[in-house]
C-alpha cells in the first residue's frame, strides 16, 4: 500500500474514521519500530466485542480496552524477539503517535468475524532488525533485510484436542467420556482456532499428529469460540 499521504491510507480514514496510531520501538540492532493504526470503526468494534465477551457492555471503555489488547499483543512480540536474540527486550510499552513516517513499510491486517466485517488495521514498520547471528559475527545489516521477519518470529501455542465434554465438579475422578470416537481425527488448535485435523501417531515413544486436512479460512473462522 502507499504511505500515509497515499490514496489507500486516506481512503481508510475517510470511510472508517480517524486512525489511532500506536508506536512501539524495539531496543535491538537496526532499531526496528512498529506502528499499528486502527480507524475508529475498527478499534471501537474490537474493544466492544472483547468487553461483551467479558460480560460487560460499556462502549465508553472500548478505546481503553482496544489499547490494552494492543499493548499485550506487542508485549508478546517483545518477549518473542527477546527469545530470538537471547536477551531481554524491555520495550517502554508504546505510545500514541500522530502517524508513521512516509518511508515506513505499510501493510494491511484483516480481522474477520462471522457476523460482521471489521475495517482493516494498518501496520507500519521502519528499521531493519539484524539477524542475531550476523550481529554476533560483527556483520552489518543487509539493505535487503526483511523487517517483517521480526513478526514471523512470534511464537504461538499449539495444542491437540482429543474431544471435549462438560461435567459437574462432583463427578471429578470418574471416567470422562469424550464426544469423539477413537478412530476420528484429532484437531490441531492454534490461538483457539482449529487449523488442521489428523491422526495421533507414536514416534520413538513420543506422541505426534500426522496432518490429513488443513482447514480453509472459512472453516477456521467457524471454529472460533
Amino acid at each position: 500500500m502507499q504511505g500515509p499521504g497515499g490514496r489507500c491510507h486516506a481512503e481508510i480514514a475517510r470511510q472508517h474514521g480517524a486512525i489511532l496510531w500506536w508506536k512501539l520501538a524495539f531496543p535491538l540492532p537496526g532499531e526496528p519500530v512498529i506502528w499499528v493504526g486502527a480507524p475508529q470503526a475498527a478499534w471501537s468494534q474490537l474493544g466492544i466485542r472483547v468487553l461483551r465477551a467479558a460480560g460487560k457492555d460499556d462502549p465508553s471503555k472500548a478505546r481503553e480496552t482496544y489499547l490494552e489488547i494492543l499493548r499485550q499483543s506487542l508485549g508478546e512480540l517483545s518477549r518473542s524477539a527477546g527469545r530470538r536474540w537471547n536477551r531481554e527486550v524491555a520495550c517502554s510499552g508504546g505510545a500514541e503517535q500522530s502517524e508513521p513516517p512516509p518511508a515506513a513499510e505499510f501493510h494491511l491486517v484483516e480481522t474477520a468475524y462471522l457476523d460482521a466485517s471489521v475495517p482493516p488495521l494498518l501496520l507500519a514498520i521502519a528499521g531493519a532488525p539484524q539477524d542475531p547471528n550476523e550481529v554476533s559475527a560483527g556483520k552489518q545489516a543487509s539493505p535487503q533485510s526483511k523487517t517483517f521477519d521480526l513478526l514471523m518470529g512470534v511464537e504461538l501455542s499449539v495444542s491437540v484436542s482429543f474431544g471435549h465434554v462438560q461435567l459437574p465438579l462432583k463427578d471429578a475422578g470418574s471416567i470422562v467420556e469424550l464426544n469423539r470416537m477413537v478412530d476420528e481425527p484429532v484437531e490441531v488448535i492454534v490461538n483457539n482456532c482449529v487449523v488442521a485435523r489428523g491422526e495421533v501417531v507414536v514416534i520413538e515413544g513420543n506422541y505426534g499428529v500426522r496432518i490429513h486436512q488443513i482447514m480453509s479460512r472459512q472453516q477456521r473462522l467457524e471454529s472460533l469460540p
